[in-house]
Parts: structure tokens; sequence; C-alpha cells
């Protein structure tokens, strides 16, 4: 068996008392990931502040890769036991096995110390340097290898690295959030925080886009949940939004939309954080980013809820949230997840008022909103079993099918200003409402402005076996002149 070395940092700080609270976390969480990533052989002990994991050495290198996301620990090395009786017992266990380890290189060698003994750190730490130096050279400033030898009482332990961990605090130490995600990059980010810092975090998810977009969002989360979420069991409640959307598409002013849909996702989230004792509302939203997160507006959206509203991304720049997700692990797939194009109105309130807000609010049919907040799909994310794939879907291409009758889901305005030569204005009211009559003998490609509501209708008129597509990249790609489509003669 190998035996591994977790530290601490911010935990050993801590009160007494509360460093153990803090402490039995990370064990307990430790312990979860492990038996999640099916590493049950071994033990997990406490060391003066440091945890020692001892593990199959075959399975050394994949449990450190798990010990990195386990937010806690700072870092992690691969450690020798042994014990001594002298001096110079120290010295020749230390040269026997770093000898080959440092052989043609540079080194450096740092002693730490704990209990009393009849020698010092640095005499140790020149007479290891002293005996090793006849296979390597000595470099303080940037040796190529580290020498690490640890003096506790009688018991020595030797390594060579320190694996960077995650940091943070455990996972159960700071209370319950509920984190309003949408699959995007930001909202994946702001979670993964207050994962860090210790808090349960339980997702909302407000669902605009129909089953893509919930089984695109569900993938994202499931790397959160998978890669970094040890010692609980989180879910997501996910509330159908689309009915509302129709409401203040149809009710409201354009120019107010994403602040009337924001005040709802808010009390979406606040309700799920009543229910199960919540402390806070976790968002994705950075200053600036978008029209709705000017101060104004995250003011104006604030007032909808009684409860906390945390955005630990508030300070950051688009490029170091996407950066983040990097590290994560959720990159690839929150670059699936595309903005839903039919709320994003041309000429956003920048500075909304209050008053004009709750006007607009007012226009929304109750009824609706009842039905929405009453049901609230719960998902237990450790259960949930892959989805719909993306091979599955069947419906986005990147090239005009031959014969196909192109149908531009636009509204009427919008179609009147742009549109692909030969294609139809059915606007999606039409599709929501059950007014239009396809024909199973046709191939059709529907058109919006991204792609990503035509491959939701594409999606649902497939599974009633209709022929339909939708173009990946939308009225946007078609516009692109340089970029112009051709007739496919493959499908």
């Amino acid at each position: 068996m190998a035996t591994l070395l977790a530290r601490m940092d911010e935990i050993i700080l801590k009160k007494k008392n509360t460093r153990k609270f803090f402490v039995r976390k990370l064990i307990r969480n430790v312990k979860k990931a492990l038996e999640t990533c099916s590493l049950t052989e071994g033990s997990v002990s406490q060391d003066q502040g440091r945890l020692l994991i001892s593990v199959p050495e075959e399975k050394v290198s994949e449990t450190v890769n798990v010990l990195k996301r386990v937010f806690g620990i700072v870092s992690i090395s691969q450690v020798e036991t042994a014990t001594f009786s002298t001096f110079n017992e120290i010295i020749s266990k230390a040269e026997a096995l770093f000898k080959n380890k440092i052989e043609g290189k540079t080194f450096s060698v740092k002693v730490k110390r704990v209990g009393k003994h009849d020698f010092t750190s640095l005499s140790l730490t020149k007479s290891i340097g002293a005996a090793l130096s006849k296979y390597g050279k000595v470099n303080l400033k940037k040796p190529q290898v580290t020498v690490y030898v640890e003096v506790r009482d009688k018991t020595l332990l030797f390594y060579g690295e320190k694996i960077k961990g995650s940091g943070g605090l455990p996972i159960g130490t700071n209370g319950k959030v509920v984190a309003l995600i949408s699959g995007g990059f930001d909202s994946t980010v702001a979670a993964w925080y207050l994962l860090k810092r210790g808090a349960e975090v339980y997702y909302v998810f407000c669902n605009l886009g129909g089953e893509i977009h919930k089984e695109k969002t569900l993938k994202v989360v499931n790397v959160l949940v998978k890669n970094w979420s040890y010692g609980y069991k989180p879910k997501m409640y996910i509330f159908n939004f689309q009915p509302l959307l129709e409401e203040i598409r149809r009710n409201c002013l354009q120019n107010y939309w994403n602040i009337v849909l924001k005040r709802f996702m808010y009390r979406a989230a606040e309700k799920v954080a009543l229910e199960i004792k919540a402390e806070g509302i976790v968002t994705g939203e950075s200053l600036g980013q978008v029209s709705s997160q000017t101060l104004t507006n995250l003011y104006v959206s604030s007032e909808a809820v009684n409860t906390q509203i945390l955005r630990p991304l508030i300070g950051f720049d688009k490029k170091e949230i996407i950066e983040k997700t990097r590290l994560i692990g959720s990159y690839e797939k929150s670059s699936q997840v595309k903005e839903y194009c039919r709320m994003v109105p041309r000429h956003p309130k920048t500075k909304a008022k209050l008053e004009q807000v709750k006007k607009e609010e007012a226009k929304i049919n109750k009824k609706i909103i009842h039905e929405i907040f009453s049901q609230v799909e719960v998902v237990e994310l450790r259960k949930e079993k892959e989805g719909v794939t993306e091979a599955e879907y069947g419906v986005e291409v990147s090239e005009i099918p031959e014969n196909a009758v192109l149908i531009d889901l636009r509204n009427k305005e919008e179609f009147n200003q742009w549109s692909y030569p030969g294609s139809l204005n059915i606007p999606l009211e039409n599709f929501l409402q059950g007014r239009v009559n396809l024909e199973k003998n046709k191939t059709y490609l529907l058109l919006c402005k991204e792609g990503v509501v035509s491959k939701e209708i594409a999606f649902n008129l497939k599974l009633e076996g209709f022929k339909v597509y939708s173009l990946r990249g939308g009225i946007e790609k078609l516009r692109n002149k340089g970029k112009r489509p051709v007739c496919s003669k493959k499908l």
C-alpha cells in the first residue's frame, strides 16, 4: 500500500472545536469521493492537521486526481514513512530513497521538524544535502527536485513533490444555497465557487428551450456533481418557463422582457430556497456584462425576493470566467448551451424603473405563474442517467437539405427586415399553438435567430414523424455572406 499526505491550510487556523468540525467534514468528503470513484481499498486518518490516506500502489495516480477536487485540501504528496533511532540513520535513509531521483539533476533539501531531538533542522538539512551531493548538484533557487523531509518525534516522512489541490473549505461546513443555473459558463462557475467555500449547492433551472435545453444543462451540472460535489446529495429543481415566455412576449414591453423574466427566475429560486432551508441564491451575474446586469437593473431584479443574492463573479470579465470552466472541466459542455434567442430584445433597458417593471409584471396571467411554480420537476443528480444524446437529436444540420422547405420562425417584422430567399414566414407562436399543418412527405428546414428555438421545435416534430431539421447557427449564419450554406444531397 502507498501513503498519500493531504494538507489543509485555512482549516487549521480555526478555533479548536470549529477545526474538529471542519476536519470531520473533510474526512467524510474524502471517503465519499474515493467511494464515488470506486477507490474503496485503503483508509483515511488524521495526522496533526493533515490527512494520511492509504491506497494500493497502482491506484496512486487516480486517487491523487480525485483528491485534487476535494475542497479543503491544498496539496497532496505521496510519502514514504519510516522510523529512526539515530541522526545518521535519517541521513542514510534519505540517501537511499532519493539518490536515483536526483541523479544528474539540481536539488535542494527542506526539513521540517516537530518534537524534541538532539539535532536541529539546519544541521539535518546540511547533512542530507552533503550526502546527496554525490549524485546531483545543490541549487537552492530553482532546483529540479526538492527533497522534503519531515521529522515528527521518531517518525520520518519523505516526499519529492507537492501536488496542488483546490483549497477552499469542506463542502457541508457553510450551509446550503440554491444556484440559478442555465448551463452556460457564468452560472456554472458561480456555483463552483460556492462549493469551494463549503456550501452545499442545489440547482434551480428555469427551462426556456425545452427538452434539449434541459438535457444539455443536466450534462453541465453533472460535471459539477461528479467531479466536485463530494459529501452530499445534490438535486436540480426544474421549472418549465416556456409558458411564461409566451406571456411576457405577448403582454410586456419588449425592452423590459429580460428584467421581468429574471425577477420570476429569482422567485423560483427563492421558492426552492425556502423549501430546503437554503440561506441564499447564487447567480453568475457579472457587473455590466449584459444589459440586465447594470447596477440599476440588478437592484430592480433583486427587489423581487427577500432572500440574499450571492454574485461571486460580479467583478470577473468573460475571459476569466471562460478560462475557469476549463479548470472545472465544464467548458466543452457549456459551450454547447446557447442563449435563448427569443428573449433578446433589440433595445433593452439598462436603467429600468421599478414602478414600470411592476406594471409590466401585472400584465402576466397569475394562473400561469401558479401552474409553473406548482409543477416543479426534482432530479436527484447522482441517480440521473444520460438523457437524449446529440446524435439522437438528429435534427441539426450545417447545410440546407436538398428540396427542403425553409420556414423562418421569427416574427413578421424581423422577417421583413431580412430573410433568406425563398423562405416562408411562419412565426413560432403558430407552432406552439398547433396551428401549422406540415406534410410528412416533405423535408423542412426551420430557421430562428441563432438555431436554438428551431432545434427544439424540429426535435419535437421529429418525434411526431416529420422530416424536419434545424440549421446550426440559424439566421445569423445565413446572413454571413462569406459562409453561405449550399444545398446538400447527403440527407
